[in-house]
């Protein structure tokens, strides 16, 4: 017999109501992921900066160490500044000729994919199934998460471990080999990308709070994993990896270049919208149980070590909105975890509900009235244009009838390994740096250039019609104009295209 009133029988169906709109709202918004992905993993060229990381696994599967000085310093000039894991997996993958971007790009897919796949699992003793949907897909509605999912880029399976450490060290805190699996993924997220600290941080806290034998454990853990990973890094990289990943990143910071990054995120209504739902999710908690909010999980932890790690990072050049896909996410877990905690409370909290509601509706509207360049590398217009200018591009070089030729680019990465596998200078915006700041000397560039070890050099035609015009003005006057009047002395134009000049090798050089 059914004793519920029908007050109760009310409110069942009015949270059955609500939930079950939200997983088809989610459905909707993922709809535009499943476009985006396959419009890029079938992209056959750099859609914004994928080059960097094709050159380092390019160097993996020819077998050379990627953090070589003779390499970063020195023609090819490839440099790797990120921890290598991500790149050693997907030179593991066969290579495809007809698109040398295509498996970087589906590992990082199915690292996103799993990363958020956690928010399903972020408390296994009370699963709302419909929640848990809404938050996969809120997350998918942000414009950086759903350009960079299919995207060549070591940021997703660094996120995807750092998860798995968080829902482990909860759903089986009570086991002893809970924190040593947690320290290994957080260990695996540093080895994919060193700036991923902040579950290693949200667990230790988490530990010291409520469980200091598991802390031990932990930390004990970590220790270990980490001297083992010095070791081998020494051993079979040297020295050069610890230029690579810590030295080269020292770059200048600026107030400007982090406004600039926070402005496209604040443009974004859904950002808004969950920042506001997450202060109020919080505030409800904390009235409800105080402190206690961090001793009964590691998320809400989590949120606040990946919110000062974005705040401590994003004002350094470089720094783009995908600096944002762990703040996101761990603000969608905290979520989750807290109606799955308290579905009742929640459903019944008007104020929380209607940010809910509010955050879902911004989706909606983000959804119906975006540009699609907010949130796609790959649009069919762009991807339509690109190929006419590769193609205009590789008949270019083709007409200077060279052979597989070793090509240099010093002024834009995008079209190296689009155009040859031969290409030199995978992140032409980070060398540019370097040689600024004096931390690598283009004096080395300048003498490959000399002996003419280049078949082909590409230079910008603005750049051409800048050096006609006197000394290149600015910060590529600064450090580029020792360079191309080297190219200059040395090399001939072979040929004028549409948006490049190409220099041979002068045969009177």
């Amino acid at each position: 017999m059914n004793d519920a009133g029908p007050q109760e029988i009310n409110n069942r169906t009015r949270i059955t109501l609500l939930t079950w709109v939200a997983v088809g709202v989610s459905m909707v918004l993922l709809s535009r992921l499943t476009t985006v992905c396959q419009d890029q993993l079938t992209a056959h060229f750099d859609l914004v900066w994928e080059s960097p990381g094709l050159g380092t696994v390019n160097l993996i599967r020819d077998g050379k160490n990627p953090y070589d000085p003779k390499i970063y310093a020195d023609q090819p000039f490839i440099i790797t500044i990120y921890t290598p894991l991500y790149f050693y997996l997907v030179a593991l993958l066969p290579e495809d000729p007809n698109n040398p971007f295509f498996h970087g790009r589906l590992v990082s897919c199915l690292a996103m994919l799993l990363a958020a796949g956690t928010l399903f699992v972020v408390d296994l003793k009370q699963r709302i199934l419909p929640v848990a949907f809404f938050a996969f897909g809120i997350y998918f509605s942000f414009y950086p998460v759903v350009s960079n999912t299919a995207f060549l880029k070591c940021d997703p399976l660094a996120l995807c471990f750092s998860a798995i450490a968080l829902v482990v060290i909860y759903n089986f805190r009570d086991q002893r080999w809970a924190p040593i699996v947690a320290s290994l993924m957080c260990i695996l997220s540093l080895a994919t990308k060193q700036s991923y600290i902040s579950a290693a941080v949200a667990i230790t806290v988490y530990l010291a709070l409520t469980r200091r034998r598991q802390l031990v454990l932990f930390l004990g853990a970590s220790a270990v994993f980490s001297i083992l990973f010095v070791l081998f890094a020494n051993s079979v990289w040297g020295e050069g990896f610890w230029f690579s990943t810590v030295t080269a990143l020292r770059q200048e910071m600026s107030f400007q270049h982090g406004m600039d990054i926070l402005g496209k995120m604040y443009h974004q209504p859904t950002f808004i919208g969950l920042l506001a739902l997450t202060g109020l999710v919080t505030y409800g908690s904390y009235q409800q149980r105080k402190i206690d909010i961090f001793r009964e999980s590691p998320y809400l932890l989590f949120v606040l070590a990946s919110m000062t790690v974005l705040l401590l990072t994003i004002w350094k050049y470089g720094a783009s909105t995908n600096y944002f896909f762990e703040f996101i996410l761990a603000q969608l877990m905290w979520f989750a975890f807290t109606v799955r905690k308290e579905p009742a409370e929640f459903f019944l909290n008007r104020t929380q509900l209607t940010a809910a509601i509010t955050l879902l509706a911004l989706c909606v509207m983000q959804f119906l009235f975006a540009n699609e360049l907010d949130y796609s590398f790959a649009s069919d217009a762009t991807k339509k244009k690109r190929a006419r200018d590769y193609e205009s591009m590789r008949s270019d070089i083709a007409s200077l009838g060279i052979a597989d030729p070793v090509i240099l680019n010093p002024f834009s990465h995008r079209h190296t390994y689009s155009l040859s596998p031969r290409g030199c200078v995978n992140d032409h915006f980070l060398y540019r740096h370097l040689w600024k700041d004096g931390i690598l000397d283009i004096q080395t560039m300048i003498s490959t250039v000399v002996h003419q070890q280049y078949d082909v050099i590409m230079v910008p035609e603005k750049i051409v019609k800048s050096m006609q015009a006197g000394p290149l003005p600015g910060v590529y006057g600064q450090v580029y104009g020792d360079l191309m009047q080297e190219v200059s002395n040395t090399y001939r134009i072979g040929q004028t295209g549409t948006e490049y000049v190409y220099f041979v090798r002068n045969p009177n050089s």
